[in-house]
């Protein structure tokens, strides 16, 4: 069993690591594209292309780690952390398309194995759920800082020394994790947890069956004195029978006492003999009632991972494909002509409301149950899309970014949670390949809607949030019949 991190220095560190990997190095695209769009370095599907490419290689890497946890190590991590770092830097060059899309595919891929890596020191911590407000809150700050750096600086420095300020911000932050206990995972199935077997009772009494000998007492025999040299002295025979008379006399009571006394020790053995029988029927019952325990306790880890941990990953899967078409295009669709600032606005928005949400959703999670605050984080997500879908408006693209922000990484640390109690092992790996895929999927399959404006995408997104919901719905239900 993995070691119980003390104390939250280690918990501050991986935020700023995930502040680094998603907040920086992946969401500053965001608020960049439409500055590079502007100036003629990409369009919006070819935008939409490399967010792909980025997702991709997010996918890419999770799958990898998800199935080879064993490389997942510090020199892994380190290395994501320099590749991080290298492609922003490289994002500043002049080039075809085709360039940025393999740099945001190598971001995307480090970004995987450093999300993982810090993920796993929140599911190591004693008090999780308090590690895990810390650790993801990372992403919400990091998104409100790279939204902030942005709106500071967009109008005094071009797109290609913003991409150098963000490498050098990127940077900076993950200068603390360089101390975390990266540890490699250990491939492990999904199966039911098998408890320890029952320990054999102690000091089996079957030595008891032997018989035990009791002595018995024999009965005492006085020889008699007989007066053999005269037949004459009656008054001696006599004399002697009187003695012998009272000699028997003192002896009955004698043989008597002893009797009894056998009595009792046979009575005191046979009550010792049942006393152990009954103490070996009670602890053989409690053994019984012990097997039967672990044999239902085995049958609920049993049915853990099968249903609900499929459901699980289809609703966290949805959720990567709907909210990364509100992550990729919601500043675009704000920030029209004229409106940059607007836009970028509103993404330090979403990042201000993410920082956060995680503790309070954990808090929300310790009331009332994780299943149940994911269920309603998804359907307020799916309401941000909706507001994106149905108004243009300023105060409509507010809200959506509220709900956006306070929903999209509590989203991530249930789902964490959750998975972590229905996965024999860790179930980062696995449920952040099923997000990779979501996100290479949403932007390709809005692509095509995205000529005359981001309306009928915000839609698609919509239903399939609502979609996920509804699978988070089944983890609940079944979650909580499991607990029950």
């Amino acid at each position: 069993m993995a070691t119980r991190q003390l104390g939250l220095g280690p918990a501050f560190a991986a935020a700023a690591g995930l502040a680094a990997a998603v907040g920086v190095g992946r969401f500053v695209y965001t608020p960049l594209l439409p500055i590079m769009v502007d100036a003629g370095r990409l369009d919006a599907h070819g935008g939409a292309l490399v967010a792909a490419a980025n997702y991709a290689g997010y996918l890419l890497g999770a799958v990898a780690l998800a199935r080879r946890p064993e490389w997942n190590g510090r020199n892994t991590f380190r290395l994501a952390a320099i590749a991080l770092i290298a492609s922003d830097l490289l994002m500043a060059l002049p080039a075809p398309p085709a360039v940025p899309a393999a740099l945001r595919f190598v971001a995307g891929l480090a970004s995987a194995a450093l999300f993982i890596g810090c993920a796993a020191i929140a599911a190591r911590h004693e008090n999780r759920r308090r590690a895990a407000g810390i650790v993801f809150s990372g992403v919400g700050a990091g998104i409100a800082a790279a939204g902030l750096l942005v709106l500071l600086t967009q109008h005094v420095l071009s797109w290609q020394a913003l991409w150098l300020v963000s490498a050098a911000v990127t940077a900076a932050l993950l200068a603390p994790t360089r101390r975390l206990d990266i540890r490699p995972g250990v491939r492990r199935g999904t199966g039911a947890r098998t408890g320890a077997g029952a320990e054999p009772l102690d000091g089996d009494p079957a030595d008891t069956a032997g018989r035990c000998t009791l002595s018995r007492p024999v009965d005492a025999r006085i020889p008699p004195r007989v007066a053999a040299e005269s037949t004459a002295c009656r008054a001696g025979h006599d004399e002697v029978a009187e003695r012998r008379a009272r000699h028997d006399a003192l002896t009955a009571p004698r043989m008597e006492h002893g009797e009894l006394t056998a009595r009792r020790a046979r009575h005191g053995e046979v009550t010792a003999r049942r006393t152990r029988q009954d103490e070996l029927t009670a602890r053989r019952a409690g053994q019984d009632e012990l097997t039967a325990c672990q044999a239902e306790q085995d049958h609920l880890t049993a049915c853990r991972p099968g249903r609900t941990w499929r459901a699980l990953r289809v609703s966290y899967l949805l959720e990567g494909l709907g909210y990364i078409v509100i992550g990729t295009f919601l500043v675009a669709a704000v920030a029209g002509p004229g409106r940059q600032a607007e836009g970028t606005l509103v993404w330090i928005l979403v990042g201000s409301a993410a920082a956060p949400s995680t503790v309070l959703w954990g808090a929300a999670a310790r009331r009332w149950s994780a299943t149940r605050m994911l269920v309603l984080a998804l359907i307020l997500q799916a309401v941000s899309a909706a507001l994106l879908a149905v108004s243009s408006g300023t105060a409509a693209a507010l809200v959506s970014a509220v709900l956006f922000g306070a929903t999209f990484m509590g989203i991530v640390m249930l789902a964490m949670e959750i998975g972590d109690d229905l996965a024999d092992g860790p179930a980062a790996a696995t449920l952040t390949a099923g997000y990779g895929v979501g996100q290479m999927l949403g932007p390709l399959v809005v692509a095509p809607v995205l000529g005359s404006g981001y309306t009928a995408a915000f839609g698609i997104a919509t239903a399939i949030l609502l979609a996920a919901a509804a699978a988070a719905l089944v983890v609940h239900r079944a979650y909580v019949s499991i607990e029950a």
